[in-house]
């Protein structure tokens, strides 16, 4: 076994090894045919006193991470072409290095794509997808792995100021093993998407469709549930009046969850508004408020909770990703955000946050916390450091009076080519 896995692991970077010695030794002719991108990211961070456990004589964690990733573009003709990108990610130490187990080496990337004219692309595959502000569907290019989607991409230009994008990927492919609640073969969990870019006005409308079967994990004859879920909604992000921007979004859920006996009807609403205003020296201050509707304690017969679908927490729910599953009761973020550009290099961003449920998550309570967070960024080509500070206060009426707050620290370095 050991052999085995030392023996994949030279193959593979035999391989990688051979396309970028190619890609250099390539002449004018295949110059642009082969084109090799990596990147890699290694983070420090700590999670401090009382980070799991509200108790600040808890001591801190440290540890370090490290992400590396090699992208490998072919363009078999100027308009069709593949791509492939290979990741490792693990946590520094927690190998053997005689064994070579626990890190992670797989594909996150792997598509092909094809435009068979200048108005229309698609791409087949494994691939990253980052709609709008990532408010519903990101990258959550923070984590160690990411997120990548397997399926179908398709883009259209229609007319001069207008385009669509649509999708179907697959979540989960049942193989037709098990059967669903109503006795017959299980469907695979699919996710859909349409996508309308009105250019001239600076808004998309959107249409998203998760379809979830149930499948019997455990092989006990007992299954979950069927869902359905329709995701409606529009974005804007613009620039006006010189110095004012906005970034919005407005989205209403409605679908079934069917467990065999009774059918639940599944709602939502999420409402996001950004409003920033930059001054001449380039300082950005912005007000922003978040918010998703919890599920009804009352209505047995019905889930009103909103489903934040693919989104990337860590750049709306606070760096410490405290609450980036959301909650049930409904999430009511409102945030103040500063952001200042030193120099060509430097960037300090600030932001703080106040944190409530929108349904009481105990009789007559919806506070839950603030969190501060503090970062700064150098940026040099190809190089880029980072590190921030932030620091979560629990609210009493969620975790009461002995609860105390959480610190968390880390630094960050990439190298990108």
């Amino acid at each position: 076994m050991k052999t085995l896995k030392l023996t994949t692991l030279f193959v593979i970077l035999a391989m990688l090894m051979s396309v970028v010695a190619y890609a250099e030794s390539c002449s004018e002719t295949c110059a642009s045919t082969i084109k090799v991108t990596g990147e890699s990211r290694y983070r420090i961070q700590m999670d401090g006193p009382g980070f799991y456990d509200y108790n600040s004589d808890t001591d801190p964690t440290w540890y370090s991470q490290m992400r590396t990733r090699i992208g490998v573009k072919a363009m078999v003709a100027e308009n069709m072409g593949v791509f492939a990108q290979f990741q490792d990610t693990r946590y520094i130490g927690s190998v053997d290095p005689t064994l070579f187990v626990d890190p992670v080496l797989d594909m996150h990337q792997g598509y092909m794509w094809y435009k068979p004219c200048e108005k229309s692309w698609f791409k087949l595959g494994r691939f990253e997808m980052s709609m709008h502000n990532e408010r519903l569907i990101g990258a959550v290019d923070w984590s160690m792995s990411g997120q990548a989607f397997e399926g179908l991409m398709f883009g259209r230009q229609l007319g001069e100021n207008m385009k669509a994008t649509a999708w179907a990927t697959k979540d989960y492919e049942s193989f037709d093993l098990y059967n669903d609640v109503d006795g017959d073969p299980a469907g695979d969990d699919m996710f859909y998407g349409l996508n309308f870019s009105f250019l001239n006005k600076g808004v998309d409308l959107f249409a998203f469709m998760n379809k979830a079967y149930a499948i019997d994990y455990d092989d006990d004859g007992i299954t979950d549930g069927d869902a359905s879920l329709m995701t409606l909604g529009a974005y804007s992000q613009r620039t006006f009046a010189e110095n004012f921007d906005y970034d919005a979004m407005v989205a209403l859920q409605s679908g079934t969850f069917d467990d065999g006996t009774t059918e639940t009807d599944l709602s939502g609403m999420l409402l996001f508004a950004e409003v920033g205003y930059t001054m001449t020296n380039g300082f950005r201050l912005a007000g922003l408020v978040d918010y998703t509707t919890g599920d009804d304690p009352t209505t047995n017969d019905k889930v009103e909770s909103f489903d934040n679908l693919y989104f990337t927490p860590h750049k709306f729910y606070g760096a410490m990703d405290i609450f980036g599953y959301g909650r049930d009761e409904g999430i009511m973020d409102i945030a103040l955000r500063g952001m200042y550009p030193v120099n060509e290099s430097w960037t300090l961003n600030g932001d703080f946050h106040s944190f409530a449920t929108v349904e009481d998550h105990a009789v007559g309570k919806t506070a839950l916390g603030t969190e501060i967070d503090l970062s700064g960024k150098y940026v040099d080509g190809g190089f880029a450091w980072q590190t921030g500070l932030s620091m979560f206060s629990p609210s009493e009426d969620w975790l009461g009076s002995t609860a105390d707050s959480q610190n968390w620290l880390y630094t960050q370095a990439t190298m990108s080519f």
